[in-house]
């Protein structure tokens, strides 16, 4: 079976997609407008930056169940993220969706999703088309450059304060330009 088939013949409500994302605190906007045909400046801190990993997911309500950590993505943080975050969150019948990370592939990630009553599927090699969760991440780091955080905690709360801003009509907007079935989109 093909993942167009897939898409078409499956309830978009059941699609968990998932996937990480970085965040620094040297971030800032990266357009911007200056009067007059002046050019147009901002500042990014140079020295040590630190970098977090954002793993989150997303459903076609828009509800998101993320976790930040400091550092990269392993196995095991990713186990965690599945036990203690997203699977509480997991309904029996729900699509876990992932892309084809190293981490992702943790054997007991997998069984704690198949635990909660959820299947496991895989998105097709390079298909970030097929990903609603990587247009969100577009929206949250355009929230996250534009606030600037400089120091760790202030990025947590940027983050909190991004995810805040994606509503049900995002994710509706971004199934359907993933090619997500509209007969399928319907939030009752």
């Amino acid at each position: 079976m093909t993942w167009s088939s897939l898409q078409a013949d499956t309830d978009s409500r059941r699609f968990v997609f998932i996937d990480e994302s970085g965040a620094k605190t040297n971030m800032t906007r990266l357009r911007g407008r200056a009067f007059g045909g002046k050019r147009c400046h901002d500042h990014a801190p140079g020295g040590h930056w630190n970098t977090t990993t954002m793993i989150s997911s997303i459903r076609l309500d828009g509800e998101v169940a993320c976790m930040a950590i400091k550092g990269a993505t392993t196995g095991r943080v990713f186990r965690e993220y599945i036990r203690t975050i997203l699977a509480p969150t997991l309904r029996p019948g729900d699509i876990v969706v992932a892309d084809n990370l190293s981490a992702h592939k943790d054997k007991q990630a997998q069984e704690l999703i198949r635990q909660a009553g959820a299947e496991f599927w895989w998105l097709p090699a390079y298909s970030p088309d097929l990903n609603p969760i990587e247009q969100m991440w577009s929206k949250v780091k355009e929230s996250l450059r534009s606030a600037k955080a400089r120091t760790q905690e202030a990025l947590y709360a940027a983050i909190a304060a991004a995810l805040d801003l994606i509503t049900p009509e995002n994710a509706r907007g971004w199934f359907k330009a993933c090619g997500y079935s509209q007969l399928n989109c319907k939030v009752l």
